[in-house]
């Protein structure tokens, strides 16, 4: 069993409390209503809190919901059997993915350094490293500024950080100021994870600015699935919306207060948006909230070339047949940003019981 599988299921002794009383406390106090539908969004897959934030824990709206929405559980079950497990770190670990796609010719973020726990890894100004201190000295003079760092092997946002080379050291973008040297500690004392990656910081395309007030990176998710007879389908595609002063577009069921879009597989415009309302899951948004502007019918840049990439990194990443592609939309270009061996549902409401049903065809 997985780590991440293992550690929910024990964590279920806290969450099955906790969530039973908030949805019957929350929605008026229906505590045989409660107890049945949080058990029945176990026997369905579901997690409490993801039973929750869906709003399928409301008795009011669990009822219409249930026939839209499909479980991560349920999703990642036919993943697991479509997807050879041993390809998983090949994309689950940034510093091998992004090696990978370089090899292959495939446009990621310029890769500047591999950290390895112990001063060992890769950069471009020292390709063979021995000690921490050479990496001080990278981040002081040699390593390109602006840059991201982000955990090998980190998730839904966890870890990253965007800093600033200047004259008082390195400076994130709430202003913190720290130095190398604190910046090497950190990585390598990091009670999580042992390996980061060090990026070039990518900025959004200009035609992104009525979407993306702040300066968050906006990322498409966009799910592959690779027939028998070889050919690649695109089963939907999402846009992750950046809201406030996040820098990353994680959606986490909307604790992150991010939005989403879904997207025209055909033309690349944006069909309808939608926020997490906690305990009422996906409620459609006509404006945004920080630009006034409406989504519907605003269209992403390159969205062709988008589809192109993909369907190219689909077939490089072969034996793997279903991955959920997660690209950037710069001034030079679509960009791939991961390549997701499980993935969510997709945030439309209305395709993810359809993506299922064709995977599971590929069984």
């Amino acid at each position: 069993m997985k780590k991440e599988a293992l550690f929910k299921r024990l964590h279920l002794v806290v969450d099955l409390p906790r969530y039973y009383w908030k949805s019957a406390t929350d929605f008026g106090f229906h505590p045989a209503a409660a107890l049945m539908l949080i058990l029945r969004g176990l026997r369905e897959g579901y997690w409490p809190e993801e039973a929750y934030r869906l709003g399928l824990l409301n008795p009011a709206i669990a009822a219409s919901l249930r026939k839209l929405h499909v479980s991560k559980r349920a999703m990642v079950k036919v993943q697991r059997r479509l997807n050879p497990p041993a390809w998983e770190n090949i994309l689950r670990d940034k510093g091998i993915f992004y090696r990978y796609c370089q090899a292959a010719g495939l446009p990621v973020p310029k890769l500047y350094g591999i950290y390895a726990r112990g001063g060992r890894g890769w950069n471009i100004a020292t390709p063979v490293l021995e000690s921490d201190q050479e990496w001080v000295q990278f981040f002081e003079r040699d390593c390109p500024s602006p840059f991201v760092v982000k955990p090998t092997l980190g998730r839904l946002g966890a870890g990253v950080m965007v800093l600033t080379r200047t004259g008082q050291g390195l400076v994130s973008p709430a202003g913190r100021v720290i130095t190398a040297l604190e910046l090497v500690r950190h990585l390598s004392t990091h009670r999580e994870f042992d390996g980061f990656v060090v990026q070039e910081r990518l900025r959004n395309h200009p035609a992104l600015r009525t979407m993306v007030a702040g300066e968050g990176l906006a990322t498409s998710r966009i799910i592959s699935f690779l027939h028998a007879d070889q050919r690649c389908e695109l089963l939907s595609a999402d846009l992750k919306i950046v809201m406030k002063d996040n820098l990353t577009s994680n959606l986490s069921m909307g604790a992150t207060g991010n939005m989403a879009g879904t997207v025209s597989l055909d033309d690349g415009r944006i069909l309808s948006a939608v926020a997490v309302l906690e305990g009422e899951g996906f409620v459609e948004v006509e404006r945004h909230p920080e630009t006034g502007v409406p989504f519907r019918d605003a269209r992403l840049p390159d969205w062709g070339a988008a589809k192109d990439l993909v369907v190219r990194a689909a077939r490089t990443f072969l034996p793997v047949r279903t991955v959920g592609w997660d690209l950037a939309f710069t001034s030079s270009g679509p960009v791939l940003i991961e390549g997701n061996f499980f993935f969510d549902p997709p945030c439309s409401m209305f395709k993810g019981r359809e993506v299922l049903r064709t995977l599971t065809s590929g069984l």
